[in-house]
């Protein structure tokens, strides 16, 4: 199963979705190596989403990261990049610019950035950021959720069905959090979430990334969840239940 190059938020406002993407896409640029970072910096006539620094080079950093459904294209590239001469003008670091787009980029901005000099723009889409943070651990593989969520599928003995796909979402709460749905027939009828620190969601904690879902237009509602096993009883409550067991025995 090849890895989603989406990501879907669960934000049904678009300043909302901008602001959850952003804080999401900090994931990232510490990925990259960068800290102190900070979200939406007013500066004179303009506002940067995301600015911070190397952890050990002398460099600094700034993004542009947008949620629109519509490919990026070269106009909205060029006006980051006068922000982007503006932050390299100031005394200090050398700056590095990013532009990060939920939805990609048109062909046009590529290859306008392909032959880009000094002023080049680091262009990512969402399969890049993806890819990126399985990389570095801050989002657990796909292969390694898909075999949590067949933990649970095994838990509710969900014989016969197999896992279909897999989408990589964006919550406020929970952060990213991946949807692994399973079919029986070619129907899908199951699915499982998995944190992404590798955690598969309690059915509590997961009905409300679902109504979330569910408010975007999401179907995940009309599926059946598959929650976790329960953890283990320790070993004290095993032996308290084997006490009242033999005291109920004895009597």
């Amino acid at each position: 199963m090849d890895s989603p190059s989406q990501i879907r938020l669960l934000a049904t406002d678009n300043n909302v979705r901008g602001d959850l993407f952003t804080r999401l896409i900090e994931d990232l640029f510490f990925a990259l190596g960068y800290e102190d970072l900070k979200r939406d910096v007013a500066q004179s006539g303009r506002e940067i989403d995301l600015q911070g620094r190397h952890r050990f080079e002398n460099r600094r950093v700034i993004g542009e990261c947008k949620a629109h459904k519509a490919r990026i294209g070269g106009d909205d590239i060029n006006k980051f990049r006068g922000v982007l001469g503006i932050e390299r003008d100031r005394p200090g670091p050398p700056v590095s610019g990013y532009f990060v787009s939920l939805s990609g980029f048109k062909e046009s901005a590529r290859a306008q950035e392909a032959t880009a000099s000094a002023s080049q723009v680091l262009l990512l889409d969402a399969a890049q950021v993806i890819a990126e943070l399985q990389r570095s651990r801050l989002l657990v593989e796909l292969t390694a959720a898909a075999e949590r969520a067949g933990q649970c599928a095994r838990h509710a003995r969900l014989n016969g069905a197999e896992l279909q796909a897999a989408e990589l979402l964006g919550d406020t709460i929970q952060g990213y959090v991946w949807a692994l749905r399973y079919a029986q027939g070619k129907q899908p009828t199951h699915f499982a979430l998995v944190h992404a620190d590798g955690t598969p969601l309690a059915e509590p904690v997961a009905r409300i990334l679902i109504e979330a879902d569910r408010e975007c237009g999401g179907d995940l509602h009309t599926l059946r969840y598959l929650a976790p096993p329960p953890p283990a009883p320790d070993r004290a409550a095993l032996g308290e239940a084997a006490g009242r067991r033999y005291r109920a025995w004895l009597e």
